[in-house]
């Protein structure tokens, strides 16, 4: 999920506040260091004019194209169903930070699928392994079982293997097949060359599933 709002008038206040707290030890040295001699009042403009960009390049690490303050964007998908609240935490260079709350609530339902693509590497696959690489989102610290389900052309089914405790939100992969060996089917015998179609399966402990498919090309040699 992809969440961008706009700060509004209170979020600009925040900024102000937060960008005078950053440029306010600057003004301190200037002024209590120059104002001695009036003289000097060319180069004490000029200096606190860099210091000052200095100290807002310092405290808003952004796009330079974008608009102070304007737009916010975060990438977040939770683990649970639920409702969220955003709060908005400011440091200066010192250290300092404050909190404050953004006044935007989120709603989310959380439920089992694959998250971005699912696809079979090598393909053609011709060192005798298939890697069927996939990121999967679990709600909640659920245990979720993957089945892998390999048919030929035909519709038969040619191989199935499993892979257990499956962590949430990381890409990973299921192998068919052995490195320098071959593509065989569940009786163990090697695999004509083709194209096969994959079926790749979650499944919750409670019976909820997610499936997703592909087509990997084997060439035996």
């Amino acid at each position: 999920m992809r969440a961008v709002w706009g700060a509004g008038e209170r979020a600009a206040q925040h900024g102000r506040r937060a960008l005078a707290e950053v440029v306010a030890p600057y003004h301190q040295v200037l002024h209590g260091a120059l104002d001695v001699d009036a003289r000097r009042q060319r180069g004490r403009d000029a200096l606190e004019a860099a210091l000052l960009d200095q100290a807002i390049r310092g405290a808003f690490d952004s796009d330079a194209d974008a608009e102070l303050w304007s737009e916010w964007s975060l990438d977040f998908l939770p683990d649970a169903s639920g409702i969220y609240t955003i709060e908005i935490k400011v440091w200066d260079k010192a250290g300092n930070y404050e909190v404050y709350d953004a006044g935007v609530e989120l709603t989310f339902t959380i439920s089992l699928s694959f998250m971005d693509s699912v696809y079979c590497w090598p393909n053609p696959v011709t060192d005798g392994v298939a890697h069927i690489s996939f990121k999967v989102n679990v709600p909640g610290s659920e245990n979720v079982t993957l089945t892998l389900f390999v048919y030929d052309v035909s519709g038969d089914l040619v191989y199935e293997g499993k892979m257990e405790n499956v962590q949430s939100g990381v890409r990973d992969f299921l192998e068919w097949g052995k490195a320098g060996d071959k593509c065989r089917n569940s009786a163990g015998e090697p695999v004509v060359t083709g194209i096969y179609l994959f079926r790749l399966e979650a499944e919750l402990p409670d019976g909820e599933t997610a499936n997703k498919i592909g087509k990997p090309m084997i060439i035996k040699k």
